[in-house]
């Protein structure tokens, strides 16, 4: 196992909010008020190859950090005015040529190839905006479940 990382929160028991993560042996922490309320009541965290992790969250967008950069305080937050088709992120996966795949509650899905968002619908051909799943296959195919 080369990581684990897990979210804690005043809620339990720790003095403040805190973003925790077990990496080559080592515990590391930062504290994350700032994005306290937008990934309090989600569970959706993706670390992608690069080793940034990707939170969604429930209404405010895709949420990218870097523990690499500027002392482990690097937050990047994606919005609808970003090209996000929706702030509800349901699910997140990286496919083999490095983009982000991000599953949404009510915007279908959207592909970020770190420089802007190609959305998907229904209009696109999807059966349903409202998606609670993705991933890649071995061949390379990206699924998406529905509710």
């Amino acid at each position: 196992m080369n990581s684990i990382y897990g979210y804690s929160g005043n809620s339990y028991g720790s003095p403040e909010k805190q973003l925790n993560a077990y990496k080559n042996m080592h515990w590391a922490s930062i504290a994350v008020d700032r994005i306290y309320q937008a990934v309090m009541n989600q569970d959706f965290y993706f670390e992608d190859k690069k080793g940034n992790i990707w939170m969604g969250t429930y209404g405010d967008g895709l949420i990218k950090y870097n523990p690499e950069t500027a002392g482990g305080k690097d937050f990047t937050f994606f919005t609808e005015d970003d090209g996000l088709s929706s702030g509800i992120i349901t699910s997140i996966t990286q496919d083999r040529n490095g983009n982000m795949w991000m599953a949404t509650d009510g915007g279908g899905a959207c592909k970020y190839d770190g420089n802007s968002f190609t959305q998907y619908s229904e209009e696109s051909g999807l059966t349903s905006n409202s998606l609670n799943a993705v991933l890649e296959d071995k061949s390379g195919n990206i699924w998406f479940g529905t509710f």
